[in-house]
């Protein structure tokens, strides 16, 4: 069973949509509506990508529809994805278009306490 979790929260003049779990043909119905709700013309929406474990290209989809519904003047922002979600935004290129910006943000260091 695919289990997407989608958390949606304003501040100010930005909106942010977590996503976990797996977005695909199964979840997607959920995120549209989450996303017509929260989602404004002329203002970025974030969408933070750590927790999210799988996305489909019907999930692809959807981000680019989201991208159309803040534009003009808006950009969703594709915030820290996990690896296997990085690796297909990389491959789609959904991170180059003027309407989709990607970000990662620095990971902490790691200390290593013992003996070599």
């Amino acid at each position: 069973m695919n289990m997407a979790v989608f958390e949606a929260r304003r501040h100010g003049e930005r909106g942010d949509l977590v996503l976990r779990g797996e977005l695909d043909l199964a979840t997607v119905r959920e995120l549209e509506e989450v996303a017509r709700d929260i989602a404004r013309p002329g203002e970025d929406l974030v969408l933070p990508l750590s927790e999210l474990e799988f996305l489909g290209l019907v999930g692809l989809h959807v981000i680019e529809a989201i991208a159309v519904q803040v534009s003009p003047g808006g950009r969703v922002i594709l915030d820290s994805p996990s690896p296997p979600v990085r690796r297909l935004l990389e491959l789609m290129g959904l991170g180059a278009r003027p309407t989709i910006a990607a970000r990662e943000r620095p990971q902490p260091e790691t200390l290593t306490v013992g003996s070599a």
